[in-house]
């Protein structure tokens, strides 16, 4: 990989083809780096742990901006009650 994974992102081993959100980092005495996926296999919930050289990113989907600013500044609702 060019850059270190994070957690919360997504990434696909390039094994298996699993996909999931890294929820897990394991960094053992010997050097080795594995990191815990989690994704749904089946509509069923799953995590696997795969080494970090065999994992790689999933491109982000492209998210558009919206067009027209929605919301913005209003008059205060009138108050009631006592003051």
């Amino acid at each position: 990989m060019t850059t270190a994974p994070q957690l919360g992102k997504r990434y696909r081993d390039t094994i298996s083809g699993f996909e999931g959100v890294a929820t897990g980092r394991f960094e053992y005495l010997h050097g080795c780096i594995r990191w815990q996926l989690s994704g749904t296999t089946n509509g069923n919930p799953e995590s696997f742990v795969f080494d970090e050289p065999q994992i790689m990113p999933v491109p982000s989907p492209v998210v558009h901006e919206p067009t027209r600013g929605t919301g913005g500044p209003r008059d205060d609702p009138p108050r009631t009650g006592a003051a």
